[in-house]
């Protein structure tokens, strides 16, 4: 629903949105942890293969590099796209900390106002 800039923010929008923020929260944090877990699993798996296809190669050391490069690039592909969700996760759920942060301080304000009406006559 968009909102008009130019109405004052009431504490209605604020919890409706503080509550939308914390179910985010929530899912990030279940995404995240799975996510951690994914990573760590799919980076132990390449380095494994990669370090098991370095001592089975044979030739210079850059031919062996090149020959695990070349056995392991779908474990590095793997790798690689766990560690980017992982690290997308931890963006969001930083942005989302701020921006709670950030009602946290609009809810406060609001509540200083409405004390300090109550006492006008």
């Amino acid at each position: 629903m968009p909102r008009n800039h130019r109405e004052p923010v009431n504490a209605t929008e604020v919890n409706a949105q503080l509550f939308n923020l914390v179910q985010r929260c929530n899912e990030l944090l279940r995404a995240y942890h799975g996510a951690g877990s994914e990573y760590v699993t799919t980076k132990d798996l390449y380095e494994t293969a990669y370090s098991h296809e370095i001592l089975l190669a044979e030739g210079t050391v850059q031919e062996k590099k090149a020959k695990a490069d070349a056995k392991c690039s779908k474990e590095y592909l793997k790798y690689i796209q766990a560690e980017t969700k992982y690290k997308y996760l931890k963006l969001a759920i930083d942005t989302t900390r701020d921006e709670l942060t950030a009602l946290e301080s609009i809810g406060s304000n609001l509540r200083q106002q409405f004390d300090l009406q109550k006492y006008q006559t």
